[in-house]
């Protein structure tokens, strides 16, 4: 077994494979590449999801890398998205990554405050996630809708994610 989390290793990767539909829970210490459909709640350690994979759900993960559809409530510390891929839901990350092209449709973006970062530290590991919003349940209405950040940079995803 690979002692180093970041990178893949054949024996801790659950496939899900293209044309498998799975609905339910689902956890894993170690990485879910997703080619089929998940439905549910998923938790792991890095979930992968190729450019035919769909994501439905509530995900808890260090990383998630998105090449696919991605739906639902999403916590991580890092979030990546291809400019293959859509995401939809509620999102909560300390790092974001997108490349140009990726569709954010009816997405909310969001990271947690400096006080909490300072608490935890910046290498710290969340898993599981500690992650908090900075901002209150009454601030995050209808109106929060028009100050969602917007993908400003370019980066090579590929060697962040190792895809």
């Amino acid at each position: 077994m690979n002692s180093k989390k970041n990178e893949i290793d054949d024996e801790t990767v659950t496939v899900l494979a293209s044309g498998t539909m799975f609905k339910g829970d689902f956890e894993s210490e170690g990485d879910v590449r997703v080619i089929g459909a998940f439905e549910g709640n998923l938790r792991c350690y890095r979930l992968m999801i190729d450019e035919d994979g769909d994501v439905q759900g509530k995900v808890d993960a260090e990383t998630v890398s998105s090449s696919g559809r991605l739906v639902g409530q999403v916590t991580a510390n890092k979030i990546f998205a291809t400019a293959t891929s859509t995401l939809e839901g509620k999102f909560m990350a300390v790092e974001y990554g997108l490349e140009p092209g990726a569709k954010i449709r009816k997405a909310e973006l969001d990271s947690p405050d400096d006080e909490v970062m300072a608490s935890t530290g910046a290498n710290a590991r969340r898993y599981p996630r500690v992650v908090q919003s900075h901002r209150t349940a009454d601030q995050r209405g209808a109106s929060d809708s028009a100050s969602r950040p917007s993908a400003s940079s370019s980066e090579d995803l590929s060697r962040v994610t190792g895809d």
